[in-house]
This record gives C-alpha cells, sequence and structure tokens, in this order.
C-alpha cells in the first residue's frame, strides 16, 4: 500500500498526528481499518405452498378419492379459484365457472374460500419460521421468504438448517410446498413457483443462466397489460431483455421493468418488510373430565398461567389484563383479572385467580379452560436492594423505597379483584386550575399521572372555614406564620359566579396542627380561609 492515508474518509484535523512508522509491517491489519466495507451477500429461502387456500379449509375433511374445489365470487358469478389433483385430473381449472366444473366432474365438493382463515395460517407458519431467522416476510397467502445467511453458522451449514426445517415444517403442517434458495428475494420468490426444489446459494453464473430461462409470465404476472405489450415486440424470456439496450427499454416500457430485472441478479435493492410475532396470547386447556372442583381447576389454570410466564419471559413482555374463561356445556364464565402493576410472574396470577374463584358461582361443571391476553406491554423492570430481606439494612432505607416490599401492592390487587374493580381507585390530578374540582378517582393505575403544579395538601376540606384575624394575622390554634406564597388563583369567571374565584394561596405554620393550606378572598373583603392540611 504506496499511500495509507489515501485511504482516510476526512482529512486529518490540525494538531492530529497519525504514526504510521509500522504501516508497512501491518498492513493486513490497517486494511481492515480503512478498506470500505462491502455489501453483505444474502441467501434468501422462499417456501411456497400451492394448495394452502384448499388445505386451511379442507383439513378436517376427508381427502381420499373425493375431488375438491374453492370457489369465490366475483363479477356476478362463481367461479373454481383452487382445485385438488383429482378435481384437475377430471378437466376442473381455475377460474371456470361452477357450472362447467360440476358438467366436467359432477361429484366436486365445493368449499368457499376462507381468506381470514388464510392469513392465520400463514401469519403462524411466519411465527414458526422465526426459530430460524429473525427477517421472515410474508409475500402473500401462499408464499413466505426468510433470509438464511446469518442463520447458516448457527446451524452448521445450509444442508443441516434445510433439513431441520422441512422436518419440522413436514411434522407441525401438513401442506404441499415447494422450496426454492437463491442470493435474491425475487429470484427466489418466482424460482419456488416453478421447481419444486432449487438451492443456487454461491453458483452466480447458474443463477444468471436459470433466471434468463425465466418466462416473462413468470415476472410480470400482475400486469397483464405490459405482459401483452411486451410480447408483440418478440421477447419471450428474461434473457432476451439482456440482450437489448437499457436506454430503449427504459423509454419503451418504463424503469420499473428495468428495476425488476436488476431485483432478479441483485443489481438494484429489494427491501422486504418483516414479519414481527403479534402481542396477542391465547391457549386452552380441555379437563380430564367435567368438574366443579375448585381444586382442579386452579391446578389446570395454573398449568396456563406457566405456559403464558414462558411466553411473556421470552419476549420480555408482561401484562396489566387478562381474562380467563371457564367453559361449562351450555355457556361460558368469564373471569377478568386487572393488575395494579405489571407482571409476568405465574404465582401472582395463579394468586389472583383463586381469589376470583372463591367469590364466584359457577352454574355448572366446567369441561375447558382458556386464557386470553389481547394487551401485552413492554416488560419494565424494578430495581430492588441487593440486600433485600436482610436484617443488616437499614430499615428506613427498605420503608423509603416503593418497591421492596411489594406486599401492599399484591393486597390491593387482591382486594380489587375480591371485592370489583371499584373497591380500589387511586387519585387523578385534572387539568383544572380551580382547588376543588383539580382531581378525580381513577380506577386504572396506569392513566394516573403526577400533578405538575404547585404543592398541594392531601387532605383538602369539603367546605372552606373561616380563620379568625388578630393583628393582621391569622389564627388557627394560635397565630399562623407564613411559610410560602402568596400563590394567586383567579380563574373561572366565564364559568358563573359558583366557579368564579380569585384567591391569593399560602402555606402556613401551626405550632399545634402543623402545615396549613390558606387563602386570602380576594373579593369577599380579603376574609381568611382554612382550605386544607398537609401530611
Amino acid at each position: 500500500m504506496k499511500n495509507p492515508t489515501a485511504a482516510l474518509p476526512l482529512p486529518l484535523p490540525s494538531g492530529f498526528s497519525l504514526d504510521l512508522s509500522n504501516a508497512a509491517n501491518n498492513t493486513k491489519e490497517f486494511d481492515n481499518v480503512f478498506v470500505p466495507r462491502e455489501k453483505q451477500p444474502q441467501l434468501w429461502l422462499s417456501l411456497y405452498f400451492p394448495q394452502i387456500i384448499l388445505e386451511v379449509v379442507t383439513e378436517t375433511e376427508d381427502n381420499e378419492n373425493v375431488p375438491q374445489a374453492v370457489i369465490v365470487e366475483q363479477a356476478g358469478g362463481v367461479f373454481i379459484h383452487s382445485v385438488c389433483d383429482l378435481a384437475r385430473q377430471q378437466g376442473v381449472t381455475d377460474n371456470m365457472s361452477m357450472n362447467a366444473a360440476y358438467a366436467l366432474c359432477p361429484e366436486l365438493k365445493i368449499f368457499r374460500r376462507n381468506e381470514k382463515k388464510e392469513a392465520e395460517r400463514m401469519s403462524e407458519i411466519a411465527d414458526w419460521a422465526l426459530s430460524f431467522t429473525s427477517q421472515v416476510s410474508i409475500v402473500s397467502v401462499d408464499k413466505l421468504l426468510l433470509e438464511i445467511k446469518g442463520s447458516l453458522r448457527l446451524f452448521s451449514g445450509l444442508s443441516s438448517l434445510l433439513e431441520k426445517l422441512e422436518q419440522q415444517l413436514s411434522k407441525k403442517y401438513n401442506h404441499r410446498y415447494s422450496l426454492a434458495v437463491t442470493p435474491t428475494p425475487l429470484a427466489s420468490q418466482l424460482l419456488s413457483e416453478i421447481y419444486e426444489r432449487i438451492i443456487l446459494d454461491d453458483e452466480e453464473k447458474k443463477l444468471h443462466t436459470i433466471i434468463g430461462n425465466i418466462p416473462l409470465e413468470s415476472v410480470l404476472w400482475n400486469n397483464k397489460k405490459l405482459l401483452q405489450k411486451i410480447k408483440k415486440t418478440g421477447v419471450k424470456d428474461v434473457q432476451d431483455f439482456w440482450r437489448l439496450p437499457r436506454d430503449g427499454l427504459a423509454r419503451r416500457f418504463g424503469p420499473e421493468l428495468l428495476k425488476t430485472l436488476d431485483q432478479l441478479i441483485g443489481d438494484a435493492p429489494d427491501p422486504r418488510s418483516h414479519h414481527s410475532l403479534a402481542l396477542h396470547y391465547e391457549k386452552e386447556t380441555v379437563l380430564p373430565m367435567e368438574t366443579t372442583s375448585s381444586k382442579i381447576i386452579n391446578w389446570h389454570a395454573n398449568v396456563l398461567f406457566e405456559g403464558l410466564e414462558i411466553f411473556l419471559c421470552q419476549r420480555d413482555t408482561g401484562v396489566v389484563h387478562l381474562s380467563i374463561h371457564l367453559k361449562h356445556q351450555q355457556c361460558s364464565t368469564e373471569l377478568v383479572l386487572r393488575l395494579r402493576q405489571m407482571t409476568r410472574s405465574a404465582a401472582h396470577m395463579c394468586s389472583l385467580f383463586i381469589e376470583k374463584m372463591e367469590r364466584t358461582r359457577l352454574p355448572s361443571a366446567v369441561y375447558e379452560i382458556s386464557i386470553s391476553v389481547n394487551e401485552i406491554l413492554p416488560f419494565i423492570s424494578v430495581n430492588q436492594s441487593l440486600f433485600n430481606g436482610l436484617h443488616q439494612v437499614d430499615e428506613k432505607m427498605q420503608h423509603d423505597s416503593q418497591f421492596y416490599d411489594p406486599g401492599w401492592s399484591n393486597t390491593l390487587e387482591q382486594l380489587q379483584n375480591r371485592l370489583g374493580k371499584n373497591a380500589v381507585k387511586y387519585l387523578q390530578v385534572k387539568d383544572e386550575i380551580h382547588p376543588d374540582w383539580a382531581w378525580c378517582y381513577q380506577l386504572d393505575l396506569s392513566l394516573v399521572q403526577q400533578a405538575g403544579t404547585a404543592m398541594r395538601p392531601l387532605w383538602l376540606l369539603a367546605a372552606s372555614r373561616p380563620l379568625n384575624v388578630f393583628q393582621n394575622r391569622p389564627q388557627y390554634l394560635g397565630a399562623l406564620f407564613v411559610v410560602q406564597g402568596p400563590e394567586r388563583i383567579q380563574s373561572g369567571w366565564w364559568q358563573g359566579e359558583s366557579r368564579s374565584i380569585a384567591r391569593d394561596y399560602y402555606i402556613a405554620l401551626s405550632h399545634k396542627a402543623g402545615y396549613l393550606w390558606i387563602y386570602r378572598d380576594l373579593k369577599k373583603n380579603g376574609c381568611w380561609y382554612l382550605h386544607g392540611f398537609f401530611g
């Protein structure tokens, strides 16, 4: 390397020196520092499920020797959307009218398309695929993309990864599939529809050859108009495009076509949105027999809570609200647990559930228990003392910590779940300058906000109490000494006479009663009143 400083991205600041005396002996390390970072190679695995639309609605049916098809309603008629191999052998094809399909196959069994179930199944498969890589993209209801380059070392190579993936996929889901592995997501996506299994990990020349033979129908399937226009020029496959000048193609067919062709071979970026786990939990368990025994019900519920705890710990999340459904033959009983603080402890949730069960009368025997959580939040951990629970710790430090002993918090939650949600309420400040209406009760602690105004007493009198004045000093069990003030509150004139106030508030000290909150009413000739007590 003749001039090492030429690799520096910016000139050196004044007063800064760079020692290059050993550069000749350490050129390899120097290159690692200053050589620009190259584009990281990728490897994309595409899973294509050609029959999943039919399989999700027929998985509970007997598929042997029964021609089946999925129908959709469009353009005022009913048409075939997907068919099984047996029906296809008898001439039934996609987009065929239902009457024509029955004419070819009278024993055809039809099902309506269930798009919701398709989306749920593909989301479920994507959740499972996250165990192999963190970059999973749902392309459509029948196609999934996985970026697996960063997972090869974890799974001891591509062959081992594919073997484990296919074993789990076949065991967990009964869906027909094909797969393709290439360096680009679009190439994998297209080749998985054409080939049942194809792997092109590092063979760039072979990738260009196979991509070049892809028919235009596979590349431009979603643009029929452009496809017809291109076919009139005699172009049949991707390789024919590569022989033509790019400028002419861009002028005639638009830049999007060139962008798609470049994305196939990795010459243009092709970002994909990543799938993430849904923040929802739902699990059920069927009891071995119908029962009204709270001991049996509590034991099976605890198993569900333990599963929820594992789910929350794996995702570093917690819950503040969850529902438990006890299913009977004719109805179901819902028990709602509301927690004062976020938790993911199975023992704590189970103790609250037991409190609920002791106050719940079941209409009949229970045969199934299910738990559902719709609101899962990022877990907020709480710092505790290193010597928590030891007698050597300063007692004052323990009691000053609001997070030291959670017993009082658990007691509030037990009261709330035992006596109802209205049994425990919290004070909440309001956006109101008038002291008498600046607070309210709040059921949910997560919505409680701290006051951002001046100091206010915890004990506010229902009605202000007049104070005597002696030698221009207000009296209450003796003379009062002003500590802080005045704070003028003058508001409410637009709300009528009852809410119109003009007062100067003070914090005063009484040697017998402590700190008081008093005010001078500017609308009543400057009379003094006691409004509250500080703790």
